[in-house]
């Protein structure tokens, strides 16, 4: 059997659940208890947070990050609707507040368009994808902010962003559109991992 307790507190912006268990082996059969911890741990590890263990004998302290503020990236792609999707889901279960961005690309020097149409082609792109977020989020009772940012490197944008708002977890498709209307590559998305400082989350 286990004996323990919950004492959330915040730290910054991050929600943090400290969780203690101490664990008694059944009487008189001396099983293992760190089997009865790492079933405990997996529980903790369901809520899609990060987890922190610190072992000290039988007695296991679980520290769990809720992520409260998620940067959700999206080009419009089917790929990139099911990062939106799984983002909304994720918000929506652990009730954060919930923010979703895509990227446009500024006008090339030496593009064949005029400024006029190549602006006009990028600003129909944006709010075709920010415009599946919404539905999907309405769908789902989740409020969400919208962003369209405009810059060379989508991938600068999204983690400059994340900083710019307090985010906690940055949520992106593996691989977005190509093209002339693209707004996210899977380049990029390694190009995000490689830069955010906080948890990033890759849905294939």
């Amino acid at each position: 059997m286990f004996v323990g307790g919950l004492a959330p507190r915040r730290r910054n912006s991050r929600m943090v659940v400290r969780a203690t268990r101490t664990v008694f082996p059944p009487e008189g059969n001396g099983q293992d208890s760190r089997k009865t911890i790492d079933t405990d741990q997996s529980i903790f590890s369901s809520w899609g947070t990060q987890c922190r263990t610190h072992d000290s004998h039988k007695t296991a302290a679980v520290e769990v990050v809720l992520y409260t503020n998620i940067l959700i990236t999206t080009d419009g792609s089917e790929l990139a609707q099911k990062g939106v999707d799984h983002g909304l889901t994720l918000a929506k279960s652990l009730g954060s507040k919930a923010t979703v961005i895509t990227v446009a690309e500024p006008y090339p020097l030496h593009s064949p368009a005029t400024i006029g149409s190549w602006t006009e082609a990028q600003q129909h792109h944006a709010d075709a994808a920010l415009n599946l977020a919404k539905e999907a989020a309405a769908k789902m009772g989740v409020t969400i902010e919208v962003v369209l940012a405009s810059h060379t490197s989508p991938a600068e944008a999204i983690v400059k962003t994340a900083q710019d708002r307090g985010c906690n977890l940055i949520v992106i498709a593996s691989h977005g559109r190509r093209g002339v209307s693209r707004l996210l590559l899977g380049s990029q998305t390694a190009e995000v991992v490689h830069l955010s400082k906080i948890p990033v989350l890759v849905v294939r």
